[in-house]
């Protein structure tokens, strides 16, 4: 985790050298990086916490575990993620036509699958980045895990469009 915020560093580092005249710019990419590490950092820690809450009450980490139909290991990796993921999913699924919430209410099962895929997805960075800059482009459809999910459940594809 922290080789990403180094070479991020050091390319920073690198455009300092070679853009001195750019102040403004080196000033945005240490708060990348610091904000980066920052995220990083919580997240390990949430995970630690939750894995310490597992160990000590093995019986109520199974319980709920059960009740969101994961094995713990997967709900504990599932929650260290926080919400980011969710917001991401949110916003991928609403430019796919999917209303999220009747999803959870008409097949728990598929939202829950989208939630824990997009939760554990490594391309986060990559997702959210497509979301801002190019939200209509299907680029996305190569990195995401969901992508056969929302092609099957989208309204689009019921309709037979």
């Amino acid at each position: 985790m922290l080789c990403f915020a180094s070479r991020c560093l050091r390319c920073g580092i690198a455009r300092e050298t070679s853009m001195s005249n750019r102040a403004p710019n080196r000033q945005v990419n240490a708060r990348s990086v610091v904000g980066f590490i920052a995220d990083r950092w919580t997240r390990w820690r949430h995970q630690h916490e939750l894995e310490e809450f597992a160990r000590t009450y093995p019986d109520e980490a199974g319980r709920v575990a059960r009740d969101m139909q994961m094995e713990t290991a997967s709900l504990i990796e599932t929650a260290a993620c926080g919400s980011g993921a969710v917001s991401l999913l949110r916003s991928r699924a609403k430019h796919c036509g999917i209303d999220l919430d009747e999803l959870g209410r008409t097949r728990a099962d598929i939202a829950r699958d989208l939630i824990r895929c997009c939760a554990i997805c490594r391309s986060k960075a990559q997702c959210s980045r497509d979301l801002r800059l190019q939200p209509r482009n299907q680029i996305w459809t190569t990195y995401c895990p969901n992508s056969e999910t929302f092609s099957a459940v989208s309204p689009d594809r019921a309709a037979g469009r």
